[in-house]
């Protein structure tokens, strides 16, 4: 193993320090227990990040941090990108789903950390999804042989598939956002809370499809663009995305949250079947993960299609060479 995964998986180990600030006084002490659950919060997605970045070097990925390198354009254009689409989580699921809120964070905190929070949310969901990726790409060799820089093959219905999927994504999306929205007039109105409990919550099922559209636009674009995506690995029998998908998804979920479930750092609401638990968190929530990673993965790719061979193709022996320095840049 490489220095990253080693610094990784101590800083990992690391933010489970949490564990020993007695729960007596953090439920008298909220504003002071804030801090130091922030620190192991941040040591964890840290922990995530570099694991995923010595992953890809060790199997031979795209290291995810190698698409912001190249000068300062590319390195704002992967902060606006990823802060955006982390935004996109909050925004469904707290501000519009009301589905958790922050027990430890004063307001003023809040406000001034949320883009850089979700900036490395977004870039520690994807380096945990490309991490997980190089390793199944190094053992699954079938699939995905087709050159990382071309389109790949087509069957002659996927033109009306993804045509399809784009405008009925985008339907989708629009309908239930707004129908979510609409829902809190017949509730009492809108009171927007991040901090502590909301009495109300649209319907589950509004933000899960308005996530699902989303999706599915972003396959429509990538098709459009002649980029790989998520959808088209798996047509083309290349399964190792779909794969890493899951794998990612269900690592991280039952580390973190299976960790979180004993601090109550962030604490989840209006969630269906809050009895049935795996590892004291609710399994509609793990069974919710692998979306976080259908739009955060694909969505990016979408805007920038040339980062696509970094997501969803196999890696090259160019692209990466053991521990060089020499990453190709995907413009």
């Amino acid at each position: 193993m490489n220095r990253k995964i080693w610094i990784g998986l101590a800083l990992v180990a690391l933010s489970y320090a949490e564990l020993l600030i007695p729960k007596d006084w953090a439920a008298i002490n909220h504003f002071a227990a804030g801090f130091p659950y922030s620190g192991a919060v941040a040591l964890f997605v840290f922990g995530v990040i570099f694991l995923g970045e010595g992953l890809a070097e060790r199997f031979g990925a795209v290291p995810l941090l190698s698409l912001a390198r190249g000068g300062f354009w590319r390195a704002l254009r992967f902060a606006v990108i990823g802060a955006a689409t982390g935004l996109i989580l909050e925004i469904f699921g707290q501000w519009i789903g009301k589905l958790w809120f922050y027990a430890y964070y004063p307001t003023w905190f809040y406000w001034p950390s949320l883009v850089p929070s979700f900036l490395l949310y977004w870039v520690m969901i994807v380096e945990s999804y490309i991490g997980a990726k190089a390793v199944l790409d190094h053992f699954i060799k079938r699939g995905g042989q087709e050159p990382a820089d071309q389109p790949v093959g087509h069957y002659p219905f996927e033109p009306a598939l993804y045509g399809t999927l784009g405008v009925a994504g985008g339907f989708v999306f629009i309908f239930c956002t707004i129908r979510a929205l609409t829902s809190y007039f017949f509730n009492g109105g809108y009171t927007f809370n991040a901090l502590t409990e909301s009495s109300y919550g649209p319907p589950l099922v509004y933000i899960m499809l308005a996530c699902v559209g989303l999706w599915a636009v972003a396959e429509a674009l990538l098709y459009a663009a002649q980029k790989p995506s998520l959808l088209r690995s798996l047509l083309h029998g290349y399964f190792v995305p779909v794969l890493a998908v899951l794998v990612a998804a269900v690592v991280t979920s039952v580390v973190w949250e299976s960790q979180n479930a004993m601090v109550d750092y962030w604490v989840y609401t209006h969630w269906p079947w809050p009895d049935l638990r795996v590892f004291n968190v609710q399994l509609s929530v793990l069974l919710s993960w692998p979306l976080h990673y259908l739009v955060l993965v694909s969505l990016p790719a979408a805007i920038v299609p040339a980062w696509a061979p970094a997501f969803f193709a196999r890696p090259r022996p160019a692209a990466v060479s053991g521990r060089s320095k020499k990453t190709k840049h995907y413009d």
